[in-house]
């Protein structure tokens, strides 16, 4: 490697519309590839258990609105509540973003010193929180609207109107597209995006690819 390359250089954000199947993808890459799995997900759970971070920040914002009376986090029903009102989706994410980008920023600096050079970051807001900068290249996983809310029923077993409240809360489809490096499409059976994946993975960290 040369030596001015950065901790940017080995990460590859993996993203995709709620219910585009982007964690099954990622999940895949790590396996064929080699690469050590960052979740944004995972690291916005563990920001909000007692007593981290996150959850001091919510319960400031918020005060006990979305706690349990044992002082547990009532994680579904603020989700609901994000997809169902702008406002509090901003201000949770205005806690939660830069908390979960610095803790993944560190996890990756470790990762490096490690020797790792081939980094995989699941994040599904990385657009909307404006995190494209961190990353050598962009992975979007993709499929109709339809299919998004086909699978995010049968995922949460929620209504047609609470999945598509999820979805509409997202950017845009097409705008993610016109802005991603490398689009996956994974609108049909797993075996046909599996093919296709497999022709996108030398593009994910050629340069590492073409010294192995």
């Amino acid at each position: 490697m040369k030596s001015g390359r950065t901790n940017r250089n080995f990460l590859v954000g993996i993203t995709g519309s709620i219910g585009s199947g982007k964690s099954r993808v990622a999940e895949y890459v790590r396996q064929v590839s080699g690469a050590r799995l960052l979740s944004a997900d995972h690291i916005c759970r563990e920001l909000l258990a007692p007593g981290a971070l996150g959850r001091q920040g919510l319960q400031q914002a918020l005060g006990g609105r979305f706690l349990t009376p044992d002082g547990q986090l009532a994680r579904a029903e603020l989700r609901r509540a994000i997809f169902g009102d702008p406002e509090l989706r901003a201000t949770v994410n205005a806690i939660l973003h830069p908390l979960a980008r610095q803790e993944m920023q560190a996890a990756a600096q470790r990762l490096v010193a490690e020797g790792c050079r081939r980094i995989l970051a699941e994040v599904p807001l990385l657009y909307e929180a404006g995190w494209e900068a961190d990353f050598a290249r962009v992975l979007l996983v993709t499929a109709p609207d339809t299919v998004c809310v086909q699978r995010l029923r049968a995922r949460d077993k929620i209504s047609r109107a609470e999945a598509e409240a999820a979805l509409a809360a997202q950017m845009p489809q097409a705008e993610k597209i016109a802005r991603a490096d490398l689009v996956l499409d994974n609108s049909g059976e797993w075996p046909a995006t599996r093919l296709r994946l497999d022709r996108l993975l030398p593009k994910l960290w050629p340069e590492d690819s073409e010294k192995s």
